[in-house]
C-alpha cells in the first residue's frame, strides 16, 4: 500500500490535453457503439489509453512540453468554439457587429430603431440599422 502512495505521490495528473484527449475518446466511443465496428473501437480507446498514460506518467517536464505545444493550437480553436456557441446562445436577443475603426466585436441588442455605439475600446461613434422587422 505505501508503494502505491509513493507512486501516486508523483504523478503528473491531468492537464487540458488529457481532458480532449478523454472527450475525444467517448465521443469515438459513442460512434463506435453505434456502428458496432470492432476497428473503430479500438480507435476510441486509444486516446483514452494515451491520456491514462500521460496521467500517471512521471515525467513532468515532457508532459508540460507536450501540453504547452497543445494549447498553442487549442487555445484559438477554443475561442471559436466559444464564440460560435455564444452565437447560437444569443442570436434571438442580440446583434454582433464590429466597430469600423478597430474591429472590436460588439454585442449590442437586436431593435427596431437605429442604434447610435461607442466603441468601448477605441470610442469610436458610428450608427447600427435595425435588425428586427417591423410589426
Amino acid at each position: 500500500m505505501q508503494g502505491l502512495k509513493r507512486y501516486l505521490a508523483g504523478i503528473y495528473g491531468s492537464d487540458a490535453l488529457n481532458q480532449v484527449l478523454m472527450i475525444l475518446g467517448l465521443i469515438l466511443l459513442a460512434v463506435a457503439s453505434f456502428f458496432h465496428g470492432p476497428i473503430l473501437l479500438g480507435f476510441a480507446f486509444l486516446p483514452i489509453a494515451i491520456a491514462m498514460i500521460r496521467t500517471l506518467s512521471h515525467e513532468h517536464a515532457r508532459r508540460n512540453a507536450e501540453n504547452r505545444v497543445f494549447l498553442r493550437f487549442w487555445r484559438p480553436v477554443e475561442r471559436r468554439l466559444v464564440l460560435f456557441y455564444t452565437f447560437l446562445i444569443d442570436r434571438g436577443r442580440f446583434q454582433y457587429h464590429s466597430c469600423p475603426h478597430c474591429q472590436q466585436l460588439l454585442r449590442l441588442p437586436k431593435t427596431q430603431q437605429t442604434l447610435n455605439v461607442t466603441c468601448p475600446k477605441c470610442k469610436t461613434k458610428f450608427q447600427i440599422k435595425s435588425t428586427k422587422p417591423g410589426p
